[in-house]
């Protein structure tokens, strides 16, 4: 099983737009998210087949504004986010550990740290906190490249990688 990733976490009502390549052969979409009462979405319905064929589809690469290199413990940026949208192309370089990169971008509330926010994402405990989901990319393997689209406002943001965050790999910003 490899995970060939996919649209990052987002916040009830808002739309994310993800695009991977994918080599021909036979894949499943999944959804990795679970109920509050603990059933995983997948075991629900969320889950297809998917066959890509050795057929060009002729779509061309997304054209970006941002580039996001996932490498070692850093989000490496080429670009300054804005207000307004953005089409980041993320870049899966090096993944330390044996434990494959994503990046989720979450929107900070006046209130939330970078810290908390860390805090709250790694034992699950959302009470008090103040932050949504805008999008990203979900893991994919070393060498991959995917794409996504995000509407920025100006505020506080943070970029969270799920494997690597307890690593510190969590990473305050501000658009302005």
């Amino acid at each position: 099983l490899v995970i060939m990733g996919g649209p990052a976490a987002l916040a009830p009502g808002l739309i994310g737009q993800t695009t991977v390549q994918l080599d021909p052969g036979e894949y499943a979409m999944v959804c990795p998210v679970q109920t509050a009462a603990g059933t995983m979405h997948r075991s629900l319905g969320m889950m297809r087949p998917l066959t890509v064929t050795e057929e060009d589809s002729g779509a061309p690469e997304p054209e970006t504004d941002i580039t996001m290199t996932l490498r070692g413990l850093e989000f490496e940026m080429e670009g300054i986010i804005t207000p307004g949208r953005h089409t980041v192309r993320v870049r899966f370089v090096d993944q330390p550990g044996g434990k494959t990169h994503d990046v989720h971008v979450a929107r900070l509330g006046p209130n939330q740290t970078v810290e908390g926010f860390a805090s709250a994402m790694e034992t699950l405990d959302l009470t008090g906190s103040d932050f949504y989901f805008i999008g990203g990319a979900e893991d994919m393997p070393e060498g991959y490249t995917a794409y996504f689209t995000a509407d920025f406002e100006p505020g506080r943001y943070a970029f969270w990688c799920h494997h690597h965050s307890g690593d510190g790999m969590v990473q305050e910003f501000r658009v302005e």
